[in-house]
């Protein structure tokens, strides 16, 4: 078909159209290629005597056909109208006068060849079957949809119909094509999918889980120490939140060959459910009506369950062990399995796999991924197929300074080799600025947003203006505020912009709804299985050794030293833990006593470096408190003895600087001080009258003085003030 401007569809070639709903169901490509042949059609039926050759010429040349053609396409057009210039290729019914069992046996052809374009096997495949019916004529051999071999056109020396293009025609449609070849899951791909939105989610409500393979090799010389002396890919677990398209946190580690095993060490179950706890602990989980809705696949990520093991509280899944103890307000999702054959009476079942398009959310996230790392030295592709050949060599020289670095190179040595490749701690760095990068980008299109409020909007005072404020900086005077909420409302185009949130700013916005509550540490031993922990003794150091889960020839060190209800308690040397380490946050360790009751969360000592003075004065203080927890029962037991020994040093204290110690010198001391007390009060009285006196030249009398108090009275003038002796 061709689209040719000339000649134009004119009103008077529409007119030729007599029943526009059989037209108006033509494909577009069709009902363009019969208007510009009507177009030529009318033309020739008004051609003058003479002008029709050269007009056959030109419709020719633009059609790119024959002069025979445009004569027959003419008869056509006389005979049936418009509906003589359809093309019936054009419309996929070139087979119509084909059987309908010979086209039945085509697509079954079709369905056992594997090829992409096998059109032209099969059409080869059904010539050599008509030679050998003809030549046979044994009906073993016969064509189904033909009683007898068909009889061959003079033209194409096949049988009428049987053209590559047509036989291409009868090939079945994908769906049909992809399940016949390989089966339900591939060809779902061309199935429609079922469309959701974040609208009326929340942050935390939905959060996908999924295992990664980064496109990149990696060589590290601190591994090469510890006998990894290959190349190793990255792998890890990621998690996305539906509302917010917000990255949690990632786990990454090396896809690494084991020396001593002899086997790879890949991503397992323990490590996912561990990266699923950690979420709840760091997050949490929404307790309204809502609940928090956990989407794992079937394979990889997915947490343990296991019969033969069980929780504190008796459950043999994770999934159940977490509904339970959050009352239902977190559970597990998975999508639905292909497992089936393609056809019930076909037998044979697939490999189970879970339907891929449950979790498209963070799968289109991984590929923004890889789109900014694709530049990274080491690319892999998305199987060895497609990595550069070039990386077989640097795979095999990497190999050599590993085995090297591990065999004889010192420390100093094998870090001045410069590698081809990254190593683990280059590219955990690379890694984690490529989600802070992807949680901090405003530039997206993200469905929902402004319906969920992750918007803000800023404004400016003129359309000429390139100073944007944002709505808080609105000015406080009453009056000048209104004005220009007047000017923004009338001319909102101009004057505002809309500006989408980051996820991460989403996310913070959604951190603060009081209905997401965090996962509890002393629920770790009722969702994690007692077969996953393990049970040590507190040191005479007071402190617990384990092996790191995902390294067992490193030795983690933990202080035990409980967070209690009161305070702080630091466990005496021989007590028996039962620990739940943490491979993904190896830093905490919760710990129960042997009869399961939960004590508490130990925290890691972490190796500092000689020149690192605060994380050293860190230790020390942690030590200081475990030395006050220590010595605060001993110094209640020896208070008593203390307390005699600080009386003691008082008494001789006092002798040493002469205070009266014997009776009659503490007689005397006392007399005294009473002496002068009365001296004191007098005095104080007698200035409040106005009145002074010498008392310090006073003597007070004594009872020997007088017979008794009345003659004492007597003998004093009624103006004398008395002193307190008397």
């Amino acid at each position: 078909m061709h689209h040719l401007a000339e000649p134009s569809t004119s009103i008077a070639s529409l007119r030729h159209i007599d029943d526009h709903a059989a037209f108006a169901r033509l494909p577009q490509s069709v009902q363009s290629d019969v208007l510009v042949k009507l177009g030529w059609m009318i033309r020739l039926e008004n051609a003058g005597h003479g002008a029709k050759g050269g007009i056959v010429e030109a419709a020719a040349d633009a059609l790119d056909v024959s002069a025979t053609a445009i004569n027959r396409y003419l008869r056509r057009f006389r005979k049936r109208g418009w509906k003589g210039l359809i093309d019936k290729r054009s419309r996929g019914v070139g087979a119509k006068g084909l059987p309908v069992r010979f086209q039945e046996h085509v697509r079954g052809l079709y369905d056992t060849h594997s090829r992409t374009d096998d059109g032209a096997e099969v059409h080869k495949t059904l010539v050599a079957d008509w030679h050998l019916w003809r030549a046979t004529q044994d009906p073993q051999h016969a064509i189904p949809g033909y009683a007898v071999p068909p009889k061959p056109d003079p033209k194409t020396r096949l049988p009428h119909g049987w053209s590559l293009e047509n036989i291409r025609r009868l090939c079945p449609p994908e769906y049909q094509r992809s399940r016949g070849k390989q089966g339900n899951k591939a060809a779902s791909k061309h199935l429609p999918s079922v469309l959701t939105t974040r609208i009326g989610s929340a942050f935390l409500a939905r959060i996908c889980f999924d295992d990664q393979q980064y496109d990149n090799m990696l060589a590290d010389g601190v591994l090469a120490l510890s006998g990894i002396t290959e190349a190793s890919r990255p792998v890890g677990f990621n998690a996305i939140d539906f509302a917010t398209a917000f990255h949690f946190p990632h786990h990454l580690r090396l896809l690494y060959k084991d020396t001593e095993e002899d086997r790879k060490k890949t991503l397992t179950s323990e490590e996912f459910t561990w990266v699923v706890v950690n979420l709840l602990l760091t997050e949490g989980y929404r307790t309204d009506d809502l609940g928090t809705e956990l989407i794992f696949e079937w394979k990889t990520a997915n947490a343990w369950a296991n019969k033969q093991f069980s929780t504190l509280n008796g459950f043999s899944r994770f999934e159940d062990a977490v509904k339970a103890v959050t009352q239902g307000k977190c559970w597990v999702s998975r999508s639905g399995k292909f497992d089936k054959p393609m056809f019930a009476d076909m037998y044979f079942r697939p490999q189970v796999s879970g339907n891929f398009k449950f979790k498209t959310w963070i799968e289109s996230a991984f590929r923004l991924v890889r789109t900014m790392m694709q530049a990274l030295p080491g690319p892999t592709g998305r199987h060895f197929e497609l990595a550069p050949e070039e990386l077989h060599g640097i795979q095999k020289r990497e190999r050599q300074l590993l085995t090297a670095i591990a065999d004889h190179l010192s420390p100093r040595h094998a870090a001045m080799i410069r590698h081809q490749l990254l190593s683990f701690q280059e590219f955990a760095e690379l890694v984690s600025a490529v989600y802070r990068a992807i949680n901090a980008r405003t530039d997206h299109h993200l469905e929902g947003w402004p319906q969920l409020g992750y918007t803000r909007q800023i404004w400016r005072s003129r359309p000429e203006s390139d100073l944007w404020f944002e709505r808080h900086e609105l000015p406080e005077d009453e009056i000048e505020r209104s004005m220009i909420l007047r000017r923004l409302n009338a001319n909102p185009d101009e004057l505002t912009r809309e500006l989408y949130l980051s996820p991460e700013q989403a996310a913070a916005m959604g951190r603060r709804d009081p209905a997401i509550r965090k996962f509890q540490h002393e629920w770790i031993p009722l969702v994690i299985p007692r077969e996953w922990s393990k049970t040590v003794t507190v040191g005479k150091d007071h402190c617990v050794t384990l092996p790191n889960p995902l390294w067992p020839t490193t030795k983690e060190q933990y202080v035990a030293r409980l967070k209690t209800r009161t305070g702080h308690e630091t466990l005496q040397a021989g007590t028996k833990l039962v620990c739940y380490p943490n491979p993904i946050n190896p830093d905490e360790l919760a710990v129960c006593h042997p009869d399961g009751g939960f004590l508490g969360v130990l925290h890691r000592v972490v190796r500092a470096a000689a020149h690192d003075t605060a994380a050293k004065l860190a230790q020390l203080e942690v030590r200081a408190q475990v030395e006050r927890d220590l010595s605060t029962p001993l110094h209640l037991r020896l208070g008593g003895i203390a307390e005699q020994r600080t009386e003691r040093e008082r008494h001789n204290q006092r002798i040493l600087d002469g205070k009266p110690v014997l009776p009659e010198e503490i007689a005397q001391a006392r007399h005294e001080a009473g002496v002068k007390g009365r001296k004191t009060a007098a005095e104080n009285r007698n200035k409040q009258r106005g009145e002074t006196r010498d008392w310090d030249a006073w003597t007070p009398p004594t009872s020997d003085d007088f017979a008794d108090a009345d003659d004492l009275l007597g003998s004093l003038p009624d103006e004398t003030p008395l002193p307190d002796s008397l």
